[in-house]
């Protein structure tokens, strides 16, 4: 009994799950919102010429309520229909099933009519239709089709008017300010079959303009369009962002456009056989030329505020810190994001006035587009502080051209403090203490014994001493005395010139740090060998530079070394290892970098350095 119990506790919980899982179901698709639209085919149209409205639900409904179609003529309806389409995600596999009633409709006068929506029934909800809108023109041209290309019955002629066919570059605005954004459309006109568009085209020249295309659909299927009075079949074949550079009329000139049009051949004779042998169709290269267009560019106003960068637009500000509390030498992750409609990918960078004892890179810039004509500008910095306090990045000013009020605007951000904390373990900025200075030592002799008498009678009696060795010896060490005591002088004097006594031991204790480095890789100790080798680097160019360690950065490096005439390209290798240890050592998971390349450019560098600083 204890085992057939055991055997039907996994097949109760089975079926609980699935009990479960069918009720949520049944409750979220219960608590989706019903879709309910309408869709006119075609919309624009001839007198006489037939459409359909299609009503489209994605649940089963009971009753629709048409609005007015006064104006037509009804033709039958509805024709009911039902599709499903299955669609999967990770985990999971739904079936979409849309429910269609299609009625038809004759157009009987001209005009532009605004159809009301239709309503629906659903259980106990009512439901509504989006509205339409339907254009009918008159019936002197020659019908046309909507299978979204004309019929070959309008290109029965071999000749190829420019009303048949023609393209046009279209401009939103033909008048703007220097940096203000203007769209514009490549567009095809047609009564005719096209059967091909020259696939190298470029489009237009935009002389004087900054250009961005606006990515677009690929051109499947042309669109009717009432274009004055008469219907044409367009299609977009490029959309581009223009944005004026410099003050003055600025012309786009005509570009050309190579296109086939398939049109119905005449029959040279009424022969039987000509049928089989003679196609009835052809495609007759046409080459379309555009328009010329011409916009009026005006320059902004002379009362730019100090902090204008070229935004033209209506934008936002704001900045932000990842952290406020950090210990010296941990990072920091400053934002300033713009966010706009206008000329947001080509604003430059704002000024921020970063405090003097945070070192800062770089900034990352990036965008992000919302629509084709606005979106997002962020700059991301790197700060790292290297002493302990608190440090405030003041607020950021903007300036931009607002074009509706036509007058510049300010726009001010926050402020942010950080309070940095002593950290431990901090190799890169060591304080020096004292200087190591050398032992003097002295020469020792035997003891010389006096002797009573001498050996050259000449000098008997005059002097207390009669051995001239004695007086030899005497005069040696004065001397010797004299000499200690100039060389004891200059070393003091050395000593004292405490740039030249670093500038002297800076290659040495270079080459102390760099060995020590070398065996941290092989220890595996990354953060220790990035330590060691900037440690080396900084140290070196402080005693060689006579340049205080507090004081140095990259600027006053760079600077010293371009006054001692060091090759640029010695410099640029020189803080191209420091950038990539200091971001090795801060960002470690942006890149891999391999540490014995780096440390062995970092040997070169200081044995060039050496060379030419002397």
């Amino acid at each position: 009994m204890n085992n057939q119990l055991k055997l039907l506790v996994p097949v109760m919980r089975f079926v609980l799950l699935t009990m479960c899982l069918s009720v949520a179901q049944s409750v979220l698709l219960s608590a989706q919102e019903v879709q309910f639209t309408a869709v006119a085919e075609p919309n624009v149209l001839r007198v006489g010429e037939q459409f359909a409205v299609t009503y489209e639900s994605t649940q089963k409904i009971s009753d629709i309520t048409l609005p007015e179609f006064s104006d037509f003529q009804f033709l039958g309806g509805p024709s009911m229909g039902q599709s499903t389409q299955i669609e999967s995600s990770p985990g999971r596999t739904y079936t979409k099933t849309t429910y269609s009633y299609t009625y038809y409709f004759r157009a009987v006068k001209e005009g532009k009519y605004n159809i009301a929506p239709a309503s629906a029934q659903l259980k106990n909800k009512q439901v509504q239709s989006n509205a339409l809108t339907i254009e009918v023109v008159g019936s002197n041209a020659p019908g046309s089709s909507s299978s979204g290309q004309p019929d070959q019955a309008e290109a029965k002629s071999s000749e190829t008017s420019s009303d048949d066919v023609y393209v046009r570059l279209i401009l939103n605005k033909n008048v703007a300010y220097i940096g203000e954004q203007i769209v514009a459309t490549v567009k095809l006109y047609t009564k005719l079959q096209i059967s091909g568009i020259d696939q190298r085209y470029k489009g237009p020249d935009f002389k004087g303009f900054y250009t961005e295309a606006i990515e677009i659909p690929p051109l499947r299927n042309l669109e009717r369009e009432n274009v004055n009075g008469d219907i044409y079949y367009t299609g977009i074949l490029q959309k581009v962002l223009l944005i004026p550079q410099k003050a003055g009329e600025l012309i786009i000139e005509p570009f050309d456009l190579d296109v086939s049009v398939r049109q119905q051949v005449k029959r040279r004779s009424n022969s039987f056989f000509d049928e089989f042998f003679e196609p009835s169709v052809r495609d007759i290269p046409v080459k379309l030329k555009s328009n010329r267009v011409a916009v009026k560019s005006r320059a902004l106003p002379a009362n730019k505020p100090d902090s204008y960068n070229g935004a033209v637009g209506d934008f936002i500000i704001s900045t932000s810190v990842d952290k406020n509390k950090v210990k010296t030498n941990d990072a920091v992750n400053y934002k300033v994001i713009i966010k706009g409609r206008g000329n947001y990918k080509i604003v430059d960078e704002p000024q921020v006035n970063f405090p003097p004892d945070i070192e800062k890179y770089d900034p990352v810039i990036k965008t992000i587009a919302e629509s084709p004509m606005s979106g997002i500008k962020t700059f991301e910095y790197l700060l790292i502080p290297h002493y302990p306090g608190e440090f405030i990045i003041p607020p950021v000013t903007f300036s931009y051209f607002d074009i509706h009020s036509k007058q510049f605007k300010t726009l001010t951000s926050g402020s942010h403090t950080i309070s940095v904390e002593k950290g431990e373990g901090d190799t890169l900025m060591p304080i020096i203490s004292g200087i190591a200075k050398e032992d003097v030592k002295l020469l020792r002799s035997d003891i010389q014994y006096i002797r009573l008498k001498m050996k050259y009678r000449a000098f008997s009696g005059i002097f207390l001493v009669d051995n001239i060795v004695y007086y030899l010896l005497f005069v040696l060490l004065i001397l010797m005395g004299s000499l200690l005591l100039l060389l004891r002088r200059n070393h003091i004097k050395r000593a004292q010139d405490l740039a030249m006594v670093r500038n002297r031991k800076a290659n040495r204790y270079a080459r102390k740090r760099l060995k020590k480095a070398a065996l941290l890789i092989k220890s595996d100790n990354k953060k220790g060998f990035y330590d060691e080798l900037l440690g080396a680097i900084w140290l070196y160019l402080s005693d060689k530079l006579s340049i205080p360690i507090a004081d140095l950065s990259g600027d006053s490096a760079r600077s010293a070394l371009t006054d001692r005439k060091i090759e640029e390209e010695t410099m640029n290798r020189l803080f191209e290892v420091i950038n990539d240890c200091e971001f090795a050592r801060y960002a470690p998971s942006s890149e891999t970098v391999d540490e014995e390349q780096l440390l062995d450019k970092a040997v070169k560098l200081i044995v060039r350095l050496q060379q030419e600083l002397g």
